[in-house]
């Protein structure tokens, strides 16, 4: 199994909008994805069929910082892939 993401953000990465998007058939990961960067908007994006909608965390980079994510669509098994240790301050 590979993993394999719809859209995904990468550190380093700031002041990034992804608006309007739809993204189908990811079933073994994430629809969006973002690992660190800072001031990122996800708004108004249509995520199906894939494991999890969205991940926002480390994953091997610098906390995420002010990340906003509003009016996004979700047609997945877990909408949010959410680990604490990657909170959002």
């Amino acid at each position: 199994m590979k993993t394999v993401y719809g859209i995904t953000l990468d550190y380093p990465i700031s002041y990034v909008t992804v608006d309007h998007n739809y993204v189908a058939d990811v079933p073994w990961w994430e629809g969006l994805d973002q690992h660190g960067g800072d001031h990122i908007t996800w708004s108004n994006n249509t995520i199906r069929r894939a494991m999890y909608g969205l991940h926002v965390g480390m994953g091997g980079a610098p906390r995420p910082q002010y990340t906003t994510v509003i009016d996004n669509h979700f047609d997945s098994p877990s909408p949010v892939f959410y680990r604490p240790a990657d909170a959002i301050d």
